[in-house]
């Protein structure tokens, strides 16, 4: 997988990747294969859930990257983002599965078993839902003051997100199963964020992701 997004200029615009499934330990679930920096500190109740990756609670447990938009000088910003996971467990609706800052900044979560599009790429108005039992790839991304929401391989809105600017929060660490409050309980096998991917470049991408959960036997 890795080679593959070496070979298709991916790697390169990643601050980080991160991989759970089939993780010994928790803390090489956490650890970051891009560079030795921005390595995830697990809080609450999280662990491992057998192959799946890590898996928290829902209640008290996610990851902090330690990556701060504004101040941690990597590719990600507020205007030039793509961030992802890739969820093997079902949960609750109430948890988001990766964000940043307020709630009313960047966050991103499943929305139902056939569509992800719950998601706030910075935007005023937030996409609600009443089950979040999707499995597979999610994320969001962000060019200038255009968001998308990114669901297994390609937009999963029909309309591009029309998103203020400045509207992220510059105070608050990207984090993962948890944004502001908000808690998610679904297992990562695969976590990854950094600069803003055009819609090919994020479809060869995660097509080469998609090839090593094959790989792992996963779906």
């Amino acid at each position: 997988m890795v080679r593959t997004l070496k070979g298709c200029s991916v790697f390169d615009l990643l601050d980080a990747l991160y991989i759970g499934a089939y993780a010994p330990t928790l803390a090489d679930a956490l650890k970051n294969l891009k560079s030795n920096t921005f390595h995830q500190t697990a809080f609450g109740t999280i662990a491992l859930d057998g192959v799946n990756g890590p898996k928290p609670d829902g209640i008290s447990g996610y990851t902090d990257t330690g990556y701060n938009p504004t101040t941690s000088g990597g590719q990600l910003d507020a205007l030039d983002l793509t961030m992802g996971a890739w969820l093997l467990t079902e949960g609750q609706s109430a948890g988001y599965d990766m964000g940043c800052g307020s709630l009313a900044s960047l966050r991103a979560q499943a929305r139902s078993a056939t569509d992800t599009r719950n998601a706030r790429a910075c935007n005023s108005t937030a996409i609600t839902a009443a089950s979040t039992t999707a499995l597979g790839e999610i994320g969001v991304r962000r060019t200038g003051n255009v968001g998308s929401f990114i669901r297994d391989g390609s937009g999963a809105n029909t309309t591009n997100l029309t998103v203020p600017a400045g509207e992220i929060s510059p105070n608050g660490n990207l984090t993962f199963h948890k944004n502001s409050t908000a808690f998610a309980s679904r297992a990562h096998a695969i976590e990854f964020f950094g600069a803003y991917q055009p819609s090919d470049m994020y479809g060869v991408g995660h097509r080469a992701r998609a090839r090593f959960m094959v790989e792992l036997g996963l779906v």
